[in-house]
């Protein structure tokens, strides 16, 4: 593979052998294919392979449609990548706790031992309402964000019909802006010279709602981002492509100066001295700073440009006390193992595990909602038998609330209840 990667994401809308023609047209121009809507069933993922009749095709997907269940209808759903085989990487699919079949990802291992994740995505219709579609769209970012904290790549690029125009002021497209804002990860619409993705051809109306979305570490890397459609599109969608050079020397030839940022500095051993010459410093840079009064003071909620400007303030505050720490601060020898988040175990982890939950029981699903309360309860060093209100032994606090139970139902007379 060169040093330029091409990755399509295309909405084939049910592949069968009338959308073979543009598939390998498209698959000629890629290295991957980020494939939403196939509507196949699992055990027809070898029709891939028909894209490039001659060496096949490397696939993994995930399947909508019920392998037990004859479905009536035209096939839905779906989601799958495809590459070429013979690519000097080396692919692994990775697949979500819940299974979710609207989020196909894999890791690619490069050359140089950076980790790639790609991610093709297919999310539910836009219906400008609060209500099942919304929280299945949550329930997809949440699982990208699992992928992220688990996986931890040097890069993420995630592909596909995210179902939402963000020139619309709906739920949906808050929430999608608001989850990629929080995670420095940057939509490229700006970067794009068409006007629209999909075009309904009952109806002709247009709308940009598949995109390419980029870690903050990719950015300088995207060389095109273009529309591919021909006559052999019989889909309302077009395709949208992206190229990245990924050695390019942003990556190959970091700098000093963030190679010594990326250390952990250790304040342990820090002196007074140098601590009072971090505080000078850093007071000194931030000083130069120019303050965003109107975005500070902006009270409307939703406001993307003053959203932006924060986000920029945010960065140069943090760039300020990285660039006086390195100057002034003694640096330990050792990278920290894991990417840390200052403060998550302390004052985020438990809100953020109880969101997962009530989402999973917003969404009705069971299984979605056992899966959450087992990661939930998820610890290597769990007593078996806690204690509870002083009592010890699963037989002692079974009769504990037994004795507790009995005395509240015998509490309450008779009770017409009205269901």
């Amino acid at each position: 593979m060169s040093n330029k990667v091409s990755i399509i994401s295309y909405n084939c809308q049910c592949a069968n052998d009338s959308k073979l023609p543009f598939l390998r047209e498209l698959f000629d121009e890629c290295d991957f294919m980020l494939i939403q809507e196939h509507g196949l069933y699992k055990s027809q993922f070898g029709w891939f392979d028909n894209i490039n009749e001659v060496n096949g095709v490397g696939k993994h997907g995930m399947s909508a449609m019920n392998e037990e269940k004859q479905s009536a209808g035209r096939p839905y759903g779906g989601t799958a990548i495809i590459w070429k085989h013979g690519l000097n990487v080396k692919v692994e699919p990775k697949i979500t706790e819940s299974d979710s079949k609207r989020l196909s990802a894999v890791i690619v291992t490069l050359e140089n031992q950076k980790r790639l994740l790609l991610g093709s995505i297919y999310m539910p219709c836009d219906d400008r309402c609060q209500n099942a579609n919304l929280v299945e769209f949550q329930q997809v970012l949440n699982e990208i964000d699992i992928l992220m904290n688990e996986l931890n790549p040097d890069f993420a690029c995630f592909g596909g019909d995210f179902n939402t125009d963000v020139s619309r002021d709906t739920f949906q497209t808050r929430c999608f802006l608001n989850f990629f804002a929080d995670y420095h990860i940057c939509t490229q619409d700006e970067l794009c010279d068409f006007d629209f993705t999909f075009s309904s051809k009952g109806s002709n109306h247009k709308s940009l709602i598949d995109h390419f979305v980029l870690t903050d570490s990719l950015v300088e890397a995207l060389q095109v981002y273009e529309c591919i459609d021909t006559v052999n599109n019989f889909s309302d969608h077009v395709a949208v492509k992206c190229q990245l050079d990924l050695y390019m020397s942003e990556f190959s030839d970091i700098s000093e100066h963030e190679e010594q940022t990326k250390k952990c500095y250790n304040w342990s051993i820090a002196n007074q001295e140098e601590l009072d010459r971090y505080v000078d410093m850093l007071s000194e840079i931030l000083h130069l700073l120019v303050i965003p009064y109107c975005a500070l003071n902006c009270r409307e909620k939703h406001c993307q440009r003053h959203s932006r400007e924060l986000n920029e303030f945010h960065d140069k505050i943090v760039d300020a006390c990285l660039n006086a720490a390195f100057h002034v601060m003694c640096k330990s020898s050792q990278k920290p193992k894991c990417k840390v988040i200052p403060g998550w175990n302390e004052h985020v982890e438990v809100y953020f595990k109880n969101a997962l939950l009530a989402t999973a029981i917003a969404s009705g699903s069971t299984r979605s909602f056992w899966s959450e309360v087992k990661k939930y309860n998820r610890s290597k060093n769990v007593s078996r038998y806690p204690n509870v209100d002083g009592v010890q032994g699963k037989d002692s606090i079974a009769g504990m609330f037994a004795d507790k139970f009995d005395g509240l139902y015998n509490s309450v007379s008779s009770v017409n209840w009205i269901w």
